[in-house]
This record gives C-alpha cells, structure tokens and sequence, in this order.
C-alpha cells in the first residue's frame, strides 16, 4: 500500500510540475486496482475514462512471476493486458509494458531462502513474490517505465 500510495504521489507531482505550461489541461488519474484479499475493485474511475478515447493509459503488466516463464492464469493475464496495444482504437493512446523483465534479480535469488538471513533479506526485499518481493528496485523500475510510457504517449522527449 506504502508504495502504490508513493507511486501516487510522484506521479502528482510530475504532473503538477508541469501545471504551469496553460497551453494544456492537466488531469490526473490514479488507477488502483484489485487486490485478491479485498475483492472486486468497482470500475466507474475505469469507465470515466474509457469515455475519453484520447486519454493516454498506460498498463503496467502484471510481472510477479520475475524471471521465470508466466503460466496459467498469470499468462492469460499477461496475454490479455498486452494485447490493448493491438486494440485500433486505443491506438497511440494506450502503452501495456512487461514488468517481469525488470525484475530484481538479487531479491529474486534471496527470496527463497529468505529466512535464514533476515538481516539481507531487509536489504533487497520485504514480502513476498505476489507483491514483487517487496524490491524497492522493482518497484522503481517499474515507476520509471511507467513515466517513460507516458512520454511516449505525449510525445515528450
């Protein structure tokens, strides 16, 4: 939660920072979504936004599965979440990007022996690989795409 708020807050303020160019609006939207041990999240903020077709969006593919070849669900998911980039009509609109292969290798290798040393798990990760082992590293990574994703969608070098 620490992070998808985090990952808010920057994103705000990278926006806000550009609020004093008025020769565009400025709007911002902070899609959460679901978690498994919360339920269903509603959709209205998703179909507000749908309305708009030339709303840049980017999808930040689901990618806990790191270094390892995604199967079952976790590929139907990632199947799924990339092919919006083949949708016509959110052509230009609408960038998906893996997040497996930004995966945090040292975190990855520790996790599953995570116990035996606390201390250096602490160093490079904090939970569990549903939650991309809690890697500080991941998460930046996947932070950093997501802005570069959407300078591409605005056009901003």
């Amino acid at each position: 939660m620490k992070s998808l708020l985090l990952t808010a807050l920057l994103l705000v303020s990278l926006t806000l920072s550009r609020a004093d160019d008025k020769t565009k609006p400025v709007r911002v939207f902070i899609l959460a979504g679901q978690s498994n041990m919360e339920g269903k999240a509603p959709n209205q903020l998703l179909n507000h936004q749908a309305t708009d077709p030339k709303l840049p969006f980017v999808i930040a593919v689901m990618g806990q599965n790191g270094s390892k070849p995604a199967t079952g669900a976790m590929l139907t998911i990632q199947t799924a979440q990339l092919a919006m980039n083949e949708v016509p009509t959110f052509k230009g609109t609408v960038k998906a990007f893996r997040t497996d292969v930004l995966v945090d290798k040292a975190a990855e290798e520790l996790y599953p022996n995570w116990q035996k040393d606390v201390e250096k798990w602490k160093l490079v990760g904090g939970d569990h690989g549903y939650h991309y082992l809690g890697s500080a590293i991941w998460f930046t990574r996947i932070g950093h795409a997501m802005g570069d994703a959407m300078k591409e969608l605005l056009g901003v070098p």
